[in-house]
């Protein structure tokens, strides 16, 4: 039988019903996600679909039905390997159902996530993939509110009706630390981003928390929190070791803060690990090819972004009044050569100057 074709020779929707043995409505919910289709009834339209290629008409559809298969990915810094990867495992759940990512970048700046939050009001995107760094701040969780669509965040936690993604960095924090502290240091440095974002007030609570189990005290000075930044780290490491009394080991809080400790100290000739232990939170290539390989506190990273999708997905099917989901997931220690007991200090042992990675 010949195909009918559209008046530019592409399949349409009444070709796909026709081959389906369905009506146009059903294909219009195939095609639109809606849960009232019967699986078998789907995967059979879908199928028919893909052997056709039949293309829907995005603006057409979108003015129909008020659904524009976009979901935006709103983040502090696409820059960071982390956010990227993330993007990247989201994207590969979203895009093979038709959905368009579209990201942006914000800085970490509180007015531009105000802007962005409002272009994404006006586009109308079908849900929200966003991760703040402006902390619990009631005009953005007002914002939020007025979006109207479904919100999952990612490795931030406001109070609202919003699924939520993150990754166990206290326990990460904690099993580091702890293992510096078997290692006999008392001495270590945390560079972290500032508390007012969640990574980096869970990496305090955990890093505090491991001293505590211990009954040993805490000093302030060596408690660097401030910004994700690799030059940030650089300087503050840079100033630690320059002190009379250096510590003995770093935990670089971060996946970027670890190429400016490791620059800083070997700046400062302080070999790794005979006169500075160093860990850090989120495994990088740099913590695998560093000389010597650096212990970390890793997680999945790329599972962030699957679960993110996959909470996404969910709403958009037909779970939009459900209860706000909380996914953790959790971290591990890995150990590798950047760690050992802290040194005597004595002439000649502990000032070999560090490898460059």
């Amino acid at each position: 039988m010949r195909r009918r074709r559209g008046a530019d020779g592409k399949s349409t929707i009444k070709d796909v019903a026709r081959a389906a043995k369905v009506a146009v409505g059903t294909v219009s919910r195939v095609v639109n996600a809606h849960p009232s289709v019967d699986p078998a009834t789907r995967q059979r339209v879908e199928r028919v679909i893909a052997r056709l290629g039949y293309e829907p008409n995005a603006i057409a559809q979108s003015m129909r039905t008020r659904v524009t298969r976009t979901v935006g990915f709103v983040v502090p810094d696409i820059s960071n390997p982390n956010w990227a990867w993330i993007l990247g495992a989201a994207s590969r759940i979203l895009q093979p159902r038709g959905y368009t990512v579209v990201v942006a970048s914000t800085g970490g700046e509180r007015a531009l996530e105000l802007d962005v939050l409002g272009v994404f009001a006006r586009r109308r995107p079908d849900a929200l993939i966003l991760a703040l760094d402006s902390g619990d701040d009631g005009v953005l969780a007002r914002a939020l509110r007025q979006l109207r669509m479904p919100i999952v965040m990612m490795e931030r936690e406001l109070p609202g009706p919003w699924d939520a993604v993150m990754t166990d960095h206290a326990g990460g924090a904690y099993t580091a630390t702890r293992h510096l502290l078997g290692l006999g240091h008392r001495r270590i440095a945390l560079i972290t981003a500032s508390e007012r974002v969640r990574p980096g007030a869970q990496r305090v609570q955990g890093y505090t928390r491991a001293f505590a189990d211990e009954q040993l005290p805490v000093e302030p000075d060596l408690l660097r929190c401030g910004s994700f930044d690799p030059d940030f780290a650089f300087r503050e490491t840079s100033s630690l070791l320059s002190r009379r009394d250096p510590p003995t080991a770093i935990v670089a809080g971060g996946i970027q803060l670890l190429a400016g400790v490791l620059r800083a100290a070997g700046l400062h000739g302080a070999a790794i690990p005979s006169a500075l232990s160093v860990v850090s939170c989120g495994d990088t290539d740099l913590a695998q090819l560093a000389s010597p390989p650096v212990t970390v506190a890793r997680w999945d990273v790329k599972a962030i972004g699957v679960a993110a999708a996959e909470a996404v997905l969910r709403r958009l099917r037909g779970a939009a009044s459900a209860a706000p989901a909380r996914v953790v997931l959790e971290s591990e220690l890995v150990v590798r050569e950047s760690c050992a007991p802290p040194c005597a200090r004595r002439p000649g042992r502990c000032q070999a100057r560090i490898q460059s990675p």
